[in-house]
């Protein structure tokens, strides 16, 4: 994950994270990995099918009642009611205080273009939800993962949030830990409750790396336009 800093206050033992070179990759390399997968998804999916039943199996062995109620609620966080009502509770907080309209409208746009990425390709695949053991329901079409889609593109912008109101680096780092934490469990927590394989919540995680990266790229240039030359932003 990145987040931006200006040069200005950016604290001098500030590491390099992730520079736009690294960002063109990791987005690249995403999306490359999101066609591969889809093709094979759409074309033959016998191929990922031998992949998806074995750690399927793997997943029905671990099962136990406090990891499946631990799962439940992971999923929960990973679903457009819990990531709206955060975006919402983001658009009140910056019209009540007036602050970073720029930050928020990103996030607003990325929350309501996600959903699209996902109709589209869960049609165009159309690719069957497993049904071993399910635990909760599963409705559509399997590929890519919506949960891990909308997942990624809302938590994977915690870092650049953090960043931006609180302007700590403490704060940034803490939220890629947490960012990284939620995506993951939710992640897990899709193929543990048999409402997905596992090629389609890394299919989600693809797809959902390129918008993150996509949007970042979008606030960035757009802040840097309004900013003076002595504080260009920078991705660390």
């Amino acid at each position: 994950m990145f987040f931006q800093m200006s040069i200005s206050t950016m604290p001098r033992s500030a590491g390099r994270i992730m520079d736009q070179g690294r960002a063109r990759i990791i987005a690249w390399g995403a999306a490359l990995c999101f066609a591969v997968l889809a093709s094979i998804a759409a074309a033959s999916e016998a191929v990922l099918l031998q992949l998806d039943r074995t750690v399927q199996a793997v997943v029905m062995q671990a099962r136990s009642g406090w990891l499946n109620e631990a799962m439940r609620w992971l999923t929960f966080l990973g679903t457009r009611y819990v990531i709206g009502a955060l975006v919402i509770g983001m658009v009140w907080w910056s019209y009540r205080t007036g602050r970073h309209r720029l930050l928020i409208t990103v996030v607003v746009v990325a929350f309501a273009v996600n959903p699209l990425f996902e109709f589209v390709f869960k049609e165009l695949v159309g690719r069957v939800r497993p049904d071993l053991a399910r635990l909760v329901p599963g409705r559509g079409p399997s590929f890519p993962s919506g949960h891990v889609l909308a997942s990624v593109g809302f938590y994977g912008l915690l870092p650049l949030v953090a960043w931006e109101v609180t302007r700590r680096r403490a704060a940034a780092v803490a939220a890629v830990g947490a960012s990284v934490a939620l995506i993951v469990g939710i992640m897990a927590s899709r193929v543990y409750l048999d409402v997905h394989w596992t090629t389609d919540v890394v299919a989600g995680l693809a797809l959902g790396l390129v918008l993150v990266v996509a949007t970042y790229r979008a606030y960035l240039e757009r802040a840097r336009q309004g900013a003076p030359p002595e504080t260009d932003a920078v991705l660390i």
